[in-house]
């Protein structure tokens, strides 16, 4: 089965990803190519979030969880933690989604804007998702300039500072994509009736909720 890893990469300082003269873009499509070559990578998208400059995310569907673990462990991944070295010191944040058709994922990537929105919870619970959904069908069936939206737990779980420390801060990662026209589409969504009358099926019940917004660009296309 498919996976989809997204991997949020801090780098020490911004990298203009439209100015190919610059060491930073080379680094970062040296990753890319690094990475696009690996058995089992397929497509990828990658943008840095409007709200921090000094990140990247990367999105890779792979043809499996497997395939991306094997990756990891090969001798080729030693490339990829040099190129990473090179961005930054610190490191970089991976986890793993699976977001349904890769159509659906692209539909949604392919947008001028995607919304990333973080939820974390103390569990994956799936009444909770249930009402996200609410809020999603809301958007997709009513909202101006809206792509679509989608929505998938965390592999791996998560860790934040807000979650419990009887879980010792561990818990459930809840991470929704829609994709936008524009930031004033999105705007413009939060006046629908049904989105104000389910919104609170969102905002109540995670520790933390961490938004973003990303002009991503597919590799090859």
């Amino acid at each position: 089965m498919s996976i989809t890893e997204v991997a949020r990469v801090h780098t020490t300082n911004p990298v203009d990803l439209d100015n190919s003269s610059t060491e930073g873009y080379k680094t970062v499509q040296a990753l890319i190519k690094a990475v696009g070559n690996a058995p089992g990578a397929g497509r990828m998208w990658y943008g840095r979030p409007q709200e921090i400059e000094t990140q990247i995310v990367f999105f890779v569907i792979w043809e499996s969880l497997e395939a991306h673990g094997k990756f990891a462990q090969s001798d080729a991944f030693a490339e990829v933690e040099t190129l990473l070295a090179k961005l930054s010191d610190k490191p970089g944040i991976v986890k793993h989604f699976d977001f349904g058709t890769e159509e659906s994922l692209s539909k949604v990537l392919s947008a001028p804007l995607t919304e990333i929105l973080d939820l974390y919870l103390k569990t994956n619970d799936e009444k909770y998702n249930e009402g996200v959904g609410k809020v999603a069908d809301a958007l997709n069936k009513q909202a101006k300039g809206c792509h679509g939206s989608l929505r998938a737990w965390a592999v791996e779980g998560a860790e934040h500072d807000n979650l419990p420390a009887e879980t010792e801060h561990k818990g459930g990662l809840l991470r929704c994509l829609t994709g936008w026209d524009s930031k004033e589409a999105q705007t413009a969504a939060a006046e629908l009736a049904d989105f104000k009358d389910h919104i609170a099926l969102v905002t109540e019940g995670p520790s933390a909720i961490e938004p973003m917004h990303v002009a991503f660009r597919e590799v090859g296309a």
